[in-house]
């Protein structure tokens, strides 16, 4: 699957080593590239609750990891 503005790409692949889910976010302006690896035994609330996170507005409060 991939966002609109195709920032972010997420993807299943059980083939690779170690296999599982990969998130990867492209870089803008402000932040840098980056990416996710989730193994097969990630929970599907877990990448839900990522991705859930990744379509939210930040609060004007939102600590900057």
């Amino acid at each position: 699957m991939e966002s609109p503005d195709r920032t972010v790409h997420v993807a299943y692949d059980p083939y690779v080593i170690p296999g599982g889910r990969t998130i990867h976010g492209r870089a803008d302006g402000l932040n840098g590239e980056w990416s996710v690896l989730l193994g097969r035994q990630t929970s599907m609330e877990i990448v839900a609750g990522l991705t859930d996170g990744l379509t939210r507005p930040r609060s004007a409060h939102a600590p900057n990891v």
